[in-house]
């Protein structure tokens, strides 16, 4: 929640959010020596996994919560599989939405 909001006026925050178990079914692709090169006109789903020496999924560490993480996913590269467990609706709550 926090990296939305440090992110977007409070006041446009989306009110149909959800929040989701995704269950990751990763295998890492392994690309050429040198692939990771590239520009950023360049940038592809493919090419953006070669960046990242082939992984379809990306655990980056949450600079506004310590030990927290975001995923950066790559559905369209190889290796990528995943399954949506659960849903349910999320809502802000609104003493973080407060202005003043």
């Amino acid at each position: 929640m926090l990296e939305v909001l440090v992110h977007v006026d409070k006041s446009e925050v989306p009110t149909d959010y959800v929040v989701m178990a995704v269950r990751f079914l990763v295998r890492r692709v392994y690309r050429r020596p040198g692939a990771n090169l590239i520009g950023a006109n360049q940038l592809t789903a493919a090419r953006f996994q070669d960046a990242f020496y082939g992984w379809p999924v990306l655990r980056v560490p949450s600079i506004i919560v310590p030990r927290e993480y975001n995923f950066v996913l790559l559905p369209e590269a190889d290796g990528f599989a995943a399954t949506v467990e659960w849903t349910e609706p999320l809502s802000f709550d609104r003493r973080l939405l407060s202005l003043g």
